[in-house]
């Protein structure tokens, strides 16, 4: 039995064209280090994005639990049931249209008796006592409309009549101005701000 010699590229003819700077054709084994090559920058590379996506999740995971448990404090997600930080969540979620709506009719109530939200504390107004019971009035409607939205206007109205004599309405206005207040949100005239050009 015969061992014959296998070689890895034919005999090249002399009259073969070249490559660029290459005074010789490119073989088999020629490109099989390029081939290598390119096989460890793509598997490199998919290292590299992989761990970039692991660590985009990672960071977006600390982001959605850290304002649950307040500054500074890790917590688990889901908190445990019944914590802490799980009836701050759900309290979070619950209200947040509630104070939304109420933000949104407060703008409108102050408006229609002439007043705006200013950042500027300078120019800080307080309302007068009449368009205080309107504004307070407008809001807790907006509250009861929100709150049990099929209940009749008739019973809305009354509603908001027995909390403007009880004082719940305007103590919930002046928890709604305390809290812009707080934020940088000001009632003022809106003759004050025509008058600033702001």
């Amino acid at each position: 039995m015969a061992i014959t010699r296998i070689m890895a590229s034919p005999p090249v003819p002399r009259d073969a064209p070249t490559y660029g700077h290459l005074s010789d054709t490119l073989s088999v084994s020629d490109v099989m280090p390029l081939g290598m090559l390119i096989l460890i920058g793509v598997i490199w590379l998919s290292l590299c994005v992989w761990l970039c996506i692991q660590l985009f999740h990672a960071s977006q995971q600390l982001k959605a639990v850290s304002p649950v448990g307040g500054q500074g404090t890790a917590v688990s997600f889901p908190p445990p049931f019944g914590s802490a930080a799980h009836a701050n969540g759900i309290y979070q979620f619950a209200n947040g249209s509630l104070y939304q709506c109420l933000l949104a009719e407060l703008e409108k109530a102050l408006l229609i008796e002439g007043y705006v939200f200013t950042t500027d504390k300078a120019l800080h107004a307080p309302l007068t006592k009449h368009s205080q019971q309107q504004v307070a009035f407008m809001v807790f409607m907006a509250r009861e409309r929100h709150m049990v939205p099929v209940q009749p206007e008739i019973v809305v109205a009354e509603k908001a009549r027995l909390a403007a004599r009880d004082g719940y309405s305007e103590q919930l206005l002046a928890l709604l101005t305390e809290g812009n207040e707080s934020l940088g949100w000001y009632i003022t005239r809106r003759d004050n701000i025509a008058d600033t050009g702001v």
